[in-house]
């Protein structure tokens, strides 16, 4: 099963979590959540093999620039999720006050950990630690991870960009 597969699959589970709770609204629906929780999710696998393998691999950027690297390259749908997440949390805000409002993002943030987390350790943990942080680096650095039609959810991510874009 390819890489982009299982983040996909990931952001399925994300979005189970993430979208229990919520209150349907004219702004707000599951392929945004889906797209919004993807988008999360590859920020922080990212960030999370940036941190553990640049070293490792004798590459001098910080984990934040690489990471700085993915989002440029994956700008319209970054930007996007960004844009919707914040929508998503003002109307928690409005239905539902600061702790409406914590609750979703306290719920995004810990599935996208968790997805995030999970993913990076099956990406590093096969093989030796240097091999694996090669692979991995590498992957990223061709665009393995970056928004194309390959991805199991593309039209979903084209959704909330075009929505963003409005």
């Amino acid at each position: 099963m390819s890489r982009i597969v299982i983040l996909a699959l990931s952001a399925a589970a994300t979005l189970a979590t993430f979208s229990a709770r919520a209150q349907e609204g004219a702004m707000q629906s599951e392929s945004r959540d889906a797209a919004a929780a993807y988008m999360g999710t590859a920020n922080f696998l990212v960030g999370r093999i940036a941190s553990e393998c640049l070293v490792v691999v004798g590459r001098p950027e910080s984990p934040q620039d690489y990471a700085a690297i993915w989002q440029s390259r994956n700008a319209r749908y970054w930007i996007a999720a960004r844009k919707y997440m914040v929508k998503r949390l003002d109307a928690a805000l409005a239905s539902g006050g600061t702790a409406k409002r914590d609750s979703v993002l306290a719920e995004y943030a810990a599935a996208i950990r968790r997805d995030g987390e999970a993913s990076a350790q099956s990406w590093i943990t096969r093989g030796s630690r240097e091999e694996a942080c090669m692979q991995a680096i590498t992957v990223i650095d061709a665009g393995g991870l970056d928004v194309t039609q390959r991805v199991p959810i593309y039209n979903e991510l084209e959704a909330l960009a075009k929505w963003a874009e409005q």
